[in-house]
C-alpha cells in the first residue's frame, strides 16, 4: 500500500463529510482476517441510495439537495475509486447510524 495515494484517498473523503455532515463525523477503523477498512460517516442528508453506483464516476453529482455551495466538480470520489483500485482496495457507500452518509475503504 502507498502511503500517499491512501492519505489522499482519506482526504478526499473526510473533505466529502465535512462539506456535508451538520455537525458530527467518525472515523472507524475494523479489521478481519483478510482486509482493513476505514469507514468515514457523518450526519449530513445522506445520498439517494439511486445514486450510489454512480457515484464514482468522474463528473457525477447526486442530487443537487445535497449539494452545497462548496460543491466540487465531481472528480473527488472518482479518484478514490482509482486510488484504490491501484492498491488492490476497494470503496463502497452505506448508510451511517449518524444518519447520513459512510463512505468504507477496504484494503487487503
Amino acid at each position: 500500500t502507498d502511503p500517499k495515494l491512501l492519505k489522499r484517498a482519506l482526504d478526499n473523503l473526510l473533505r466529502n463529510a465535512m462539506r456535508y455532515a451538520d455537525s458530527q463525523i467518525m472515523l472507524e477503523v475494523t479489521e478481519d482476517e483478510e482486509h482493513c477498512m476505514i469507514s468515514i460517516h457523518d450526519d449530513g442528508n445522506g445520498i439517494d441510495e439511486k445514486d450510489w453506483p454512480h457515484l464514482f464516476e468522474a463528473f457525477y453529482s447526486a442530487d443537487k439537495s445535497r449539494n452545497k455551495s462548496t460543491s466540487g466538480f465531481g472528480l473527488g470520489l472518482a479518484i478514490v475509486r482509482q486510488i484504490m483500485e491501484l492498491q488492490r482496495g476497494d470503496v463502497s457507500i452505506s448508510h451511517s447510524p449518524l444518519g447520513g452518509a459512510c463512505f468504507t475503504v477496504s484494503l487487503p
